[in-house]
């Protein structure tokens, strides 16, 4: 009777919570991420990419800039935002307000609506020449992928609502929607890279390229200051570019200042690596996905151009140590009571059948 009391079922508990920790400190700590290799589809290759386009000319993430960056020995990076009716259009920001002047999100509009927008012809200290329209991803991939340049390359970024750990519905729609949409689209490259910030995009994202055939590579971003604990954790523990099935990782320019060895050490076990953003030339050396935020036709660097402030990051070791310090207090604990709870269970029993022995 003591054994399926309180005590015993929590001891239980206990033993069981400790287990499955330790499972996961295992993959957190262990020597797994020593084996965690891939062999990235464009590991022997060096592409340099346009930060949402040629943007000297036209507007960031518009066609015109896609294509002045072919024109300028760029390939165009550019991003996707999921329409609140189920439509891809290519758009970075979270809301309306640098680029076009309104205050809404993507999310929260229809197509219809998006359409209304007009890309300002200022845009901070940029001038030029007109206003321009919001394209749709289709749009974008026929006009990129025109007669005679199907096989053209480019980085698809998706972004994502601010969901994590979780995958919305919404998120899900639109990692699938991007690999369909291209699939159906008259670009034929297996070497064009979708680029995601969300670990549980890339799984979604492999299920459906399995449907279509496609074999192209998938890239994990990461940007200053936005996971728990810190960039420099789950860098040297690549549990996040494991979880999202990915062939490898492209970083902001200020990670790699700060942790150049652990992302080599990535492409040691042959996964691809990148940099972007304002300082990513100085890293092209090293890396197979180089993007810059830069006048494309003097590769001088504009720093802060395609953000509203300029990028920080803290660079401290992001409570690696703390946490080290908690798994191995966690494990302790977890020994202890793998050990400890078969002898309490053992004594209860013997107290149980006691009992029994002297009421009868």
């Amino acid at each position: 009777m003591a054994c399926v009391s309180g005590r015993c079922v929590g001891l239980s508990a206990l033993w069981l919570v400790c287990t499955f920790f330790f499972l996961v400190l295992f993959l957190l700590m262990g020597n797994y991420k020593a084996s965690l290799s891939r062999d990235c589809p464009f590991f022997d290759k060096k592409y340099k990419f346009a930060h949402r386009g040629y943007v000297n000319r036209s507007q960031e993430n518009t066609i015109k800039a896609a294509l002045d960056s072919y024109d300028h020995g760029f390939l165009p990076e550019f991003d996707v935002w999921l329409t609140k009716d189920g439509h891809l259009v290519i758009w970075h920001d979270t809301n309306g307000v640098r680029m076009a002047g309104d205050e809404r999100t993507i999310a929260e509009m229809t197509l219809a609506e998006v359409r209304t927008l007009e890309i300002k012809s200022t845009i901070g200290q940029k001038k030029y020449a007109s206003t321009a329209s919001v394209p749709t991803y289709k749009e974008y991939l026929a006009a990129i992928c025109s007669p005679g340049n199907e096989d053209r390359i480019f980085v698809v970024d998706l972004n994502f609502v601010d969901s994590l750990p979780l995958l919305t519905a919404r998120d899900k729609r639109q990692a699938e929607l991007s690999v369909s949409d291209f699939a159906e689209s008259s670009c034929t490259s297996q070497d064009v890279i979708f680029s995601l910030g969300h670990p549980l995009q890339g799984p979604a994202m492999r299920t459906k390229m399995k449907e279509f055939g496609m074999k192209n590579p998938l890239i994990f971003w990461f940007v200053p200051d936005t996971w728990p604990l810190g960039e420099e954790f789950w860098i040297k523990n690549r549990l996040l570019v494991a979880l999202a099935d990915v062939d490898g990782a492209e970083c902001h320019s200020l990670l790699w200042d700060h942790h150049r060895d652990d992302l080599l050490k990535l492409k040691e076990n042959k996964f691809c690596v990148g940099a972007f953003g304002s300082g990513a030339a100085k890293h092209c050396d090293y890396v197979q996905m180089c993007t810059l935020d830069a006048d494309a036709a003097s590769c001088e660097l504009m720093d802060g151009f395609l953000y509203e402030s300029p990028i920080t990051y803290s660079g401290g070791g992001g409570g690696v140590y703390e946490w080290f310090m908690l798994a191995l207090a966690a494990l302790v604990v977890c020994t202890l009571g793998t050990f400890l709870l078969p002898v309490a269970i053992y004594k209860g029993q013997q107290s149980s059948g006691a009992a029994v022995g002297a009421a009868s």
